[in-house]
């Protein structure tokens, strides 16, 4: 019997595997174990034999543990065939802090002499020293926290035992050994055979279990963060922020295996391997090659010629597949790629999400300000412009406790994979807890400035003047702006969802969690705060003026039209003011590089009336930004605009983006496992021109492999259809994700649920 008062009948394990087994027999000292016998079963009679028992066959009954443990998702649970039709047996996969049971088969009866002990071991050089082997015999009910084992039940040739990992067990694949040898009354030498179980034993973390520490607590988080296979990473711009589907597909093989060899080449410390902490912040190095031959190598170029562009990808799984193969960089990655492979790894072993954060800051030198440097002119002086602010920047988020930080810091912690600033010496950042940002406290581990940065941080023109004194203007409330991640698919807003845009019904709107209200006296505290530990604490040395500027630009533009550019004045004073204003418009990769310094300039004069307020257009047609259409099909607009009769000099950037046309698919909601199913993907083109090189992508965990396809040149204003046939293979809520892109129009996506029953 178990420590809840449960019974196990072997008779209820029919899930048994035999291995082949691997014997040697050696010379111990070893201590007499007392032998317990279940009370209910018949009193076992001393067996007059005089050679250990042998095991025949090890089950780990790997199914009805993954049930038991909610890993039946990983696809190695189940019984499988390799590529040449051999069987692949099911794997034990199991989350830390919860027992799990295995049935041994003997070559005879189990004996009152017989004694049994498991050994598990992890790494290449195990030691009882490290918590790396250890050594388990069957007690009378299992330790809560400890290693332990207990006999559950005999019968014949047959018992079952149950075994509890600690909740602070390290993550990895443990090798499984079982000794057995006979009890002797005189403590002299004794033979021991020992069996080694083919198959590793996987042990990940459980955000199910009160003492781990990646405990969630809540069912609709759990669900979506651990379970979901499918997201939807947010892009674009603040002001019109939409969404690439993402297949995570932690569930698929080999991908555990891919990640539990990621951290073995990460040379993470196997004693580290039970905090979380140092496990994402190995996460965030290794996923990147920047520095350690990491699965994805950055390119922000525009040229990927030599790989696969970052909008191709459609998901994690032919990413980490084709480096668990090679073993070399996959080419190549942008953020979003980084923070689906990290989220991939991450529900792998087990937690969290990718999160994006508008006018994301890239802070160079720990200024905790973004500095922008002009000539009086209004011409940016490139050669001091190390700072800028992405359009958007996907991160990761993971849901831990934090008892190396002070009472409050745990919950949700920021990492990320994405190559910007080294941290200790490599390419890595986080984890770092997000209620120290939203409270300034920027000086706790890991990188809390560089974070800051990215969400709270000021903006500081500095003009240089004609006698070459520097100019100072500090521009408020433009870094860190709708901070964003999916909406959990059991979320309480469901009910709204039918009154909300297509792309606002999926996002849930995290910058609270990281800030206070923009302007208020608490935001204002937490600034300065945090500006005390920048390498700049004097910066905030400024006065206000009276004539506001604001730029404002109309929502769900579709690429292919016409857009405007609109700067708005707003005069606090009682008295005229005279403006002058030159607007620039630029085009621009995601992450503020521009790649067009000049698509579009105007130059305006016009005055404001005493508390009036007064706004000024510049129209951009199609034919006035089509050939410098980027990734995102961002921009950047810059105003430098000056007020005559009190000489403010305002300088401001915004960033605007066009929106795609979706692709629409057409499936069942439906289908049963085994059942061939069709699905149609349809994309309509709203531009006045042919798109060329023009190619499918579509994918769906569970379903089928990775699909790629070519389609004919498209005509102005034409459409595209694709017709495929998929076979459903797995029970579960499966996402199709297909993407479509040309040379003129990149990134092009959709997807649709499929319910795929019994």
């Amino acid at each position: 019997m178990n420590a809840t008062g449960r019974r196990y009948d072997s008779t209820s394990f029919d899930f048994r595997i035999s291995y082949p087994s691997h014997w040697s027999t050696e010379e111990y000292d070893l201590p007499v174990h007392k032998q317990y016998d279940d009370e209910d079963e018949t009193e076992m009679k001393p067996a007059k034999v005089t050679s250990p028992l042998k095991v025949k066959s090890l089950d780990l009954n790997a199914a009805g543990n993954a049930r038991n443990h909610q890993t039946d998702m990983y696809q190695m649970t189940d019984e499988s065939k390799d590529v040449n039709g051999d069987i692949v047996p099911a794997q034990l996969v199991v989350r830390r802090g919860k027992e799990f049971t295995m049935t041994l088969t003997f070559d005879r009866e189990f004996g009152s002499d017989d004694q049994i002990r498991l050994v598990l071991q992890l790494g290449d050089r195990p030691l009882v020293s490290k918590g790396t082997s250890v050594q388990v015999s069957p007690e009378y009910m299992l330790r809560s926290r400890h290693w332990s084992c207990s006999l559950q039940s005999t019968k014949g040739d047959k018992i079952t035992l149950a075994v509890l990992s600690p909740p602070t067990c390290y993550v990895g694949r443990w090798k499984l050994v079982v000794e057995t040898w006979l009890k002797k009354e005189a403590k002299n030498k004794v033979d021991v055979l020992k069996y080694t179980h083919q198959h590793p034993v996987y042990i990940i973390f459980n955000p199910f279990c009160k003492d781990d520490q990646v405990y969630m607590g809540d069912e609709v988080d759990v669900d979506e963060y651990v379970l979901n296979d499918s997201g939807k990473i947010f892009t674009g711009a603040a002001s019109q922020p939409t969404y690439k589907p993402w297949n995570f597909s932690q569930f698929e093989s080999p991908l555990l295996e891919c990640c539990m060899e990621l951290l073995e080449l990460s040379h993470l410390n196997i004693q580290s391997r039970g905090d979380p902490v140092g496990v994402v912040r190995k996460i965030s190095t290794i996923v990147n090659s920047a520095d350690d031959n990491g699965v994805l190598t950055g390119n922000w170029s525009g040229n990927y010629n030599d790989g696969t562009a970052p909008s191709h990808w459609t998901g994690s799984a032919p990413i980490l597949k084709q480096y668990f193969q090679t073993k070399k960089p996959v080419c190549y990655g942008q953020c979003w790629v980084f923070s689906g492979v990290s989220t991939t790894v991450c529900r792998a072993l087990v937690y969290r999400c990718s999160t994006t954060n508008f006018a994301s800051a890239h802070d160079c030198d720990g200024s905790i300000t973004i500095d922008n440097y002009w000539d009086t002119s209004g011409t940016p002086l490139k050669e001091y412009n190390e700072d800028s602010v992405w359009n958007f920047h996907v991160w990761n988020e993971a849901w831990m406790s934090r008892p190396d930080l002070d009472p409050g810091c745990g919950g949700w912690q920021v990492f990320d994979a994405t190559p910007q600033e080294t941290s200790g010496g490599v390419y890595c950042a986080g984890p770092v807890s997000v209620e120290a940002i939203r409270n300034g406290n920027v000086n706790l581990p890991y990188d809390g400035r560089f974070v800051f940065a990215e969400v709270n941080s000021d903006k500081v023109h500095w003009v240089l003047q004609e006698n070459g004194d520097w100019r100072k203007i500090i521009e408020k409330n433009v870094v860190g702006q709708k901070i964003s991640t999916k909406q959990p698919r059991k979320s309480t807003m469901s009910f709204w969802k039918s009154y909300m845009h297509k792309d606002e019904k999926e996002r849930m709107d995290l910058t609270g969690a990281y800030k206070y209200p923009e302007g208020t006296e608490a935001e204002r505290a937490v600034v300065l705060r945090a500006n005390l530990y920048s390498t700049r604490p004097d910066i905030y040395d400024h006065g206000e003026e009276d004539v506001k500027f604001e730029l404002r630009q109309k929502d769900d533009v579709m690429v292919g039209n016409t857009f405007d550019v609109t700067l708005r004045a707003q005069n606090t004073s009682r008295k005229l003011r005279h403006v002058h204003a030159v607007v620039t418009l630029k085009s621009a990769y995601y992450t503020g590089v521009v790649h067009k310094s000049v698509v579009k300039r105007q130059h305006f004069d016009f005055e404001v009336p005493g508390i009036r307020a007064e706004e000024v257009v510049m129209r951009v047609s199609f034919e006035e930004y089509q050939h410098v259409i980027v990734d995102q099909i961002g921009f950047i607009i810059d105003v430098l605009a000056t007020v005559s009769e009190t000489n403010q000099l305002t300088p401001l950037q915004d960033t605007y983006r066009l929106r795609r046309p979706d692709l629409t698919i057409q499936a069942p909601d439906t289908v049963r496992v085994g059942e061939t199913f069709d699905v149609v993907i349809k994309f309509e083109s709203t531009m006045p021109i042919h798109l060329t090189q023009c190619q499918w992508m579509v994918d769906g965990p569970g379903l089928g492999e990775t699909i790629k396809k070519t389609h004919k040149e498209l005509e102005p204003y034409d459409s595209a259809e694709l017709k495929l046939s998929f076979v459903a293979r797995k029970p579960g809520e499966r996402t199709i994700v297909a993407g479509f892109d040309s040379k003129e129009l990149r990134d092009v996506s959709g997807s649709q649920l499929v319910r795929v029953e019994e």
